[in-house]
């Protein structure tokens, strides 16, 4: 995947990247590398984040308890109508894996 495009989801908004290297995460039943490649985020984009992650939760201090109640309510009912779960072995407790 080319560095022009790995995307990142800040403030409600996917963007470019600012990312300059990938990692490969592991199955942790295996420690065999899984084929997909993750973003390392650079601290630009980090501190992106973090901000609108500020910006949201100043929102979210004003917004009514009952407000937040309905909207989790709906969340989790949409969630349960979904769910469709099968364990695999990516979801076996991991077991050590050997580093280099």
């Amino acid at each position: 995947m080319s560095q022009s495009q790995q995307f990142v989801l800040i403030a409600g908004q996917w963007r470019e990247a600012k990312a300059g290297e990938t990692f490969r995460a592991e199955n942790p039943a295996t420690c065999e590398k899984l084929p997909e490649e993750f973003l390392v985020s650079t601290w630009a984009d980090c501190d992106s984040a973090l901000n609108a992650a500020a910006e949201a939760a100043t929102i979210l201090c004003a917004t009514p308890p009952e407000q937040i109640a309905k909207f989790l309510t709906r969340f989790a009912d949409r969630m349960q109508s979904q769910v469709n779960f099968k364990a695999t072995p990516e979801l076996r407790p991991p077991r050590a894996c050997r580093r280099p």
